[in-house]
């Protein structure tokens, strides 16, 4: 079996035509679907998933998930926790509208594709700071750990450094205001949820009165 693949797509026939292209048959009886429950996918889905492939045995399974930019940042952890215990095990998919939702430590164990370029990863593009906030504004989920806040912050980090490199000049100070934040929630009792919203709305704002 293949990495997961982590597929951006705004479209499910582009979604499925990828699918198809990776020789995944969603019509095919080994194949599990799972789509958000009420407005997330949640940590209770994954549990259940879990439960499932365990007594699947070693019978061969597909494991489809999508909209996984809904999926709140417990069920995620529970995902990637899962990914590492079946390895390659089973086979996975995930369809989002961005991939910036979805955390990094599950990116980086995903073959990441792009639904309009099939042939090719997705490539690194001017906007990736829009996407990264849109999709944290969009993810109606609660950030509780102090581990998942410094996640996120290190990622935001990453692609001001992208800005700077590039000569805008805004983002010296969503730097500055996003390394202040992280040493308080590293080193003090700064609520994570409160660190990571002041992080991305500084950078946005900032960005927006350029």
């Amino acid at each position: 079996m293949s990495l997961p693949i982590l597929v951006q797509s705004q479209e499910l026939s582009e979604f499925h035509a990828v699918l198809l292209e990776e020789g995944i048959h969603i019509e095919n009886n080994n194949t599990i679907t799972i789509h958000p429950s009420t407005q997330n996918i949640h940590i209770e889905q994954i549990r259940s998933l879990k439960i499932y492939l365990f007594h699947a045995g070693s019978s061969e399974r597909q494991i489809i998930f999508y909209s996984f930019q809904n999926a709140t940042i417990e069920s995620q952890n529970a995902l990637l926790k899962l990914l590492e215990e079946t390895g390659p095990k089973y086979r996975f998919a995930l369809q989002v509208d961005s991939i910036y939702a979805v955390l990094p430590t599950i990116r980086s164990r995903c073959r990441v594709i792009n639904a309009k370029k099939t042939s090719a990863p997705l490539r690194a593009s001017s906007n990736k700071l829009e996407n990264f906030t849109d999709a944290l504004f969009k993810r109606s989920t609660t950030v509780t750990k102090k581990d998942e806040a410094k996640i996120i912050i290190l990622e935001l980090l990453d692609l001001l450094r992208v800005r700077l490199k590039n000569n805008e000049f805004w983002a010296v100070e969503a730097t500055k205001n996003s390394l202040r934040l992280y040493r308080l929630l590293q080193y003090n009792n700064l609520n994570p949820q409160l660190a990571v919203d002041q992080c991305i709305l500084n950078a946005t704002l900032l960005q927006k009165t350029a």
